[in-house]
């Protein structure tokens, strides 16, 4: 699988590149770092031959992802990102053109925790809320991990989402449900960076090989 990463500088770029280093199945092709004092960087996507790649990983930034987004779409280029910060709904309307896969955490283990959280609807007038605590450098807040979690809990009950950043912390998410009689904590943390990665490699394996339509990890899950 030869790959082409957007981002490819920042933290998520290079434990990407250190995973496909280890792995024999897949090959970096290219990439390119996007930031706001390089604005032009990604348009280097645009030079780069379609034919030369099998899959677009993408963890950049907000700014860029619309342009990354209309590479792929043109190109009939499977797109696996992990983006936040933009209104994702915009561009789901367009992905029957090409695989396209969005998700705020490529963590298997919060794939499996987002599924478990369906089943708090039983739980009626509980006290719900979800601890996010990042790296000093993470710069959204909530995190989209955190926003995936909420999204997936069905409950008429308001859910708190209390964000701190500090630290050199990979990811730590809890949720806590608390009812009159019982208390209920499901934590998901990450031991490094890689764990991301590798979901996210394993997921762009998934997707390249699918349909054209819009995907969540969830899918990749459950198949």
């Amino acid at each position: 699988m030869r790959v082409l990463i957007s981002g490819s500088t920042g933290r998520m770029g290079q434990a990407l590149k250190n995973v496909i280093a280890e792995e024999n199945p897949y090959i970096f092709v290219h990439g390119f770092t996007t930031s706001p004092k390089l604005e032009n960087e990604v348009d280097d996507l645009l030079k780069i031959k379609a034919s030369d790649i099998d899959v677009v990983i993408d963890f950049s930034l907000p700014e860029s992802f619309p342009k990354i987004f209309n590479w792929c779409k043109e190109n009939k280029k499977p797109l696996v990102s992990g983006t936040t910060g933009f209104n994702l709904a915009e561009f789901k309307e367009s992905g029957d053109f090409f695989p396209f896969m969005h998700s705020g955490n490529y963590s298997m283990g919060v794939a499996v925790l987002k599924e478990s959280l369906s089943n708090l609807s039983v739980f009626k007038n509980a006290k719900i809320w979800i601890e996010d605590v990042h790296h000093i450098h993470k710069l959204d807040a909530p995190s989209g991990t955190a926003l995936m979690l909420k999204d997936a809990i069905k409950s008429e009950s308001e859910i708190e989402v209390q964000s701190i950043r500090g630290g050199s912390v990979f990811g730590v998410h809890k949720v806590n449900v608390v009812t009159e009689s019982e208390w209920l904590t499901f934590t998901h943390q990450a031991l490094n960076r890689e764990v991301f990665a590798r979901g996210a490699l394993a997921a762009a394996d998934w997707l390249r090989k699918r349909s054209s339509g819009f995907y969540q990890i969830g899918d990749f899950l459950k198949s």
